[in-house]
């Protein structure tokens, strides 16, 4: 017949799948204009963010890539 049946119990719990897919497609185009490309080379002087102590910024120099956004930072 190319159309699914549908009972009662679809009306009490519908399928958001379509609805969920929507917006996670909306966020990825939102993601793609505002995010920015960043990438850092060994030695460059950077900012870090510093949770635990009193200064929230610290600076320090990139020691290694240990990931695709991931970096090693000397802050000492």
């Amino acid at each position: 017949m190319h159309f699914k049946l549908r009972s009662r119990l679809d009306l009490l719990k519908p399928n958001v799948a379509s609805e969920v897919e929507k917006a996670q497609e909306a966020q990825c185009a939102r993601q793609q204009i505002h995010a920015k490309a960043r990438s850092f080379q060994v030695g460059y002087k950077v900012q870090v963010r510093d949770n635990g102590r009193g200064e929230k910024w610290t600076p320090g120099v990139v020691s290694a890539e240990t990931g695709p956004v991931s970096y090693t930072v000397n802050v000492g």
